[in-house]
């Protein structure tokens, strides 16, 4: 339809596309001007398609076609004569344009004409830009030449006024006095460390680390103090020359041997070796032998005590040098600190001078190159258009609206919307909608489903066991089977008396859910407690009708007896534990061995225990109720709780140790297609369909058998247990199904530990 609208109100498109030859030219004198309108050939072909096909260039296109006046705008001319036109680079030296137009005289005329006004306008703005680029470049090198010969004179007198070469050659001179100075600060520093070491060591025991301790001030001197050079005779690190002012008051160090004792020490130690030999080969210590290896080394000790005064002396007289050294640098360091500034400051402004000459001098270079590029090139045009002809040509049968393209492009997007939207809908539903798709996800058995229906209806639990009153029958028929399965899947014990209902997250229907399910257990006649676990938010006392003033919490907390606090229905033989008012602290008792108790207590006394409990996600009360239940029920809200919180609520219950006897799937809008297609044996239709039957089969005013309810039916005590892979599902209308399928078993389990 949208393409029918299109094809008889659209205005009809005539087309046309040209080839446009370009040449560009270029001369030497550009790459010297540096004009900002001189472009590079290659530059100039990429930026000419912008240039070609611009508002202004339509606008004086149109004019001189005739087509408008200079009144007119651009967006006018597009909305009426050419809503489109463009140009693009076929090769190095091609441009093809394309002018889609509503009359086709203008797609015959629009690309010559588009070439003679381009080539024109180039012209004028380059004749009306010249003079004036010229004059004001002129004018410019004019100002430089006055500015540049001010800042020449301007260095001369601030040479002459400031001696800046005296200040200059006078900073070189002292510049070595700090770089000195560190450096004997260190290695003064290094014999302070040295004198406390010796001071420390006892002289005749620490013989050898005393001259250790003294040698290594004259191996490890400081290398990374100032600028360093080496020696080139001995090859050890000194400090530069000192001033010669300096240096004439400072004595020379002398040179000094401070490794001979090593050798010494070295003949010692091997005199040692050999006496301990002697003395292991079994010669005694008076033998010739040893007492002239003990001669040997008094002798050599000895002669390491002179070394070592030796040293001693003359690190003493290093010392006093250095101190006089570092006296004689300080003395001058003021002299420095003051050269040095004023030489600093004279040499950023001298600088300063000397850098704004030659920014002056290149500023002047650029603007004569660009002065002689517009003069050269005054009449010489940069750049040529030619018209290569038509390439294509639909000035007869318009372009646009296509009636092919048109009708397949219609039907393409009629198909693609009409089953695509549907598909990318289904795709982006996060939502649990169907058993089968939470069966895969989660690996749970879906017990049935809950049909979308007014919530009086749903919670009006004051109904018969068999024909419901008021409520349709096809509700109670989907409670039924929801009972069935959960009998034909007990826990690894066989169980299925205690059942706990929760769901991922709050407002998915799992009190109602719990509620009906008490119905359906209790419909068959079995004694069936309904307990609300939920402490914080539980509603079973609405759904019931029972006093709320006290219950669940009042029980946990010690203040009442169970028998002071269940109540009886409106339905014979459903007992309901209501919640109670809300305590803090009451849930902490659900996972302490008395409410295990509680549990294990009632089990003897009912057939059927329904507990009600907060959802799972974001809650600890459920992973504590179901260690004490024989399996759980996920209640599951349909087109609305996300895929996502079932799977992790299913988990959560699994890590716990819980057995899962499957979920309900609740909400089912059964008036939609989809679902009515999919459920449509749990709809109204198909129930009134079989009541047509029963009527038929079953005489008037008369019951049939199967809806006769069987209360307090219990089998022997020797009842047999039963297969549940060995049987198939129950007629969801045998309300003998207690008796048949889950016989009471003989004790209830206290408590079960997770595996």
């Amino acid at each position: 339809m949208a393409g029918i609208v299109y094809y008889v109100y659209s205005d009809a498109l005539y087309y046309s596309k040209s080839l446009v030859n370009v040449q560009v030219y270029s001369y030497a004198v550009d790459a010297e001007a540096g004009d900002p309108g001189r472009q590079s050939i290659a530059r100039t072909k990429r930026n000419l398609k912008y240039e070609l096909a611009n508002k202004q260039m339509l606008k004086r296109v149109a004019t001189s076609m005739g087509l408008v006046d200079q009144e007119t705008s651009a967006n006018q001319i597009k909305e009426l004569y050419v809503p489109k036109y463009r140009a693009e680079l076929e090769n190095n030296d091609q441009y093809s344009i394309e002018v889609y137009a509503t009359k086709p005289e203008i797609v015959r005329q629009f690309t010559p004409t588009l070439i003679e006004e381009f080539t024109a306008h180039k012209k004028e703005l380059h004749e009306l830009s010249r003079e004036k680029k010229i004059a004001s470049y002129k004018a410019e090198r004019n100002a430089i030449d006055e500015k540049r010969d001010a800042l020449l004179i301007s260095k001369a007198r601030f040479e002459k006024d400031n001696s800046y070469a005296d200040v200059e050659i006078l900073h070189a001179r002292l510049s070595q006095v700090p770089v000195n100075l560190d450096w004997t600060k260190a290695r003064l520093l290094q014999a302070e460390n040295v004198r406390a070491l010796l001071t420390k060591n006892d002289a005749k025991t620490e013989l050898l680390g005393n001259l250790t301790a003294l040698t290594s001030f004259y191996t490890e001197q400081p290398i990374e103090i100032g600028r360093l050079r080496r020696n080139s005779e001995s090859g050890e690190i000194a400090p530069l020359a000192l001033d010669k002012q300096v240096a004439s008051t400072i004595k020379a160090l002398p040179s000094t041997k401070i490794n001979a004792w090593q050798e010494l020490a070295k003949q010692r130690r091997v005199t040692e070796e050999k006496i301990r030999d002697a003395l292991n080969s079994g010669v005694g210590p008076q033998n010739s032998l040893v007492t002239n290896l003990g001669s040997n080394i008094k002798e050599l000790t000895s002669k390491l005590d002179i070394e070592l005064e030796h040293l001693r002396q003359q690190f003493k007289l290093d010392c006093a040098s250095l101190a006089e050294r570092q006296k004689a640098m300080e003395s001058r360091l003021t002299e420095y600190y003051e050269v040095t500034s004023k030489w600093a400051k004279l040499k950023q402004d001298y600088e300063a001078l000397d850098k704004g000459e030659l920014e002056w001098g290149t500023q002047r270079k650029l603007l004569s190159a660009r002065i002689a590029s517009l003069e050269f090139g005054a009449k010489k045009e940069r750049f040529e258009l030619l018209f290569g002809g038509h390439t294509v040509m639909r000035d007869k049968i318009p372009v646009s609206p296509d009636k092919t393209k048109l009708l397949i492009i219609s039907l393409i997007l009629g198909v693609a919307m009409g089953i695509g939207l549907p598909t990318l809908l289904q795709l982006f539903d996060s939502s649990a909608s169907r058993l089968q798709q939470i069966e895969s996800a989660t690996g749970m058995i879906g017990l049935g489903i809950v049909p979308l229906m007014e919530k009086s209806e749903l919670e009006n639990l004051s109904r018969s066991p068999t024909l419901g009153a008021q409520i349709p029958n096809q509700l109670l028929e989907n409670f039924r089977i929801i009972r069935s399965n959960i009998v034909l899947h007990p826990n690894a014990e066989g169980h299925t008396q205690t059942i706990m209902v929760t769901s991922a997250k709050p407002a998915e229907g799992k009190t109602t859910q719990a509620a009906n399910i008490a119905w359906a257990f209790n419909s068959i006649g079995e004694k069936t407690l309904l307990i609300d676990a939920d402490l914080r938010r539980g509603r079973i006392h609405e759904l019931t009708k029972t006093n709320n003033t006290a219950g669940m919490t009042t029980l946990l907390t010690g203040d009442a007896r169970p028998d002071q606090l269940i109540q009886r229905s409106t339905l014979e033989n459903l007992h309901v534990l209501p919640r109670g008012p809300v305590i803090a602290g009451s849930t902490e008792v659900l996972s302490q061995k008395f409410f295990d108790d509680l549990i294990a207590e009632w089990a003897s006394q009912y057939d059927r225990i329904i507990i009600d409990t907060p959802p799972v996600l974001g809650l600890s009360e459920t992973t504590s109720i179901q260690r004490v239940t024989d399996g759980v029920i996920l209640v599951v809200r349909a087109e609305k709780t996300p895929q996502k919180d079932v799977v992790d609520a299913v988990e959560l219950l699994k890590k716990s140790g819980a057995h899962l006897f499957g979920f309900v799937l609740n909400g089912i809008d059964l008036s939609k297609k989809a679902n009515y297609y999919q459920f449509n044996y749990y709809s109204s239709d198909y129930y009134a369909s079989l009541d047509d039957v029963d009527e038929l089969l079953d005489p008037p005013n008369q019951k049939a058998d199967y809806l006769i309810p069987k209360v307090n039916v219990r089998p022997p005590a020797d009842t047999e247990q039963f297969d549940s892979k060995s049987l198939h599902p129950p007629s969801v209308a045998d309300d003998n199904l207690h008796s048949k399928f889950h016989p009471r078993p003989a004790q209830r389990p206290k408590s079960r530990t997770n595996n």
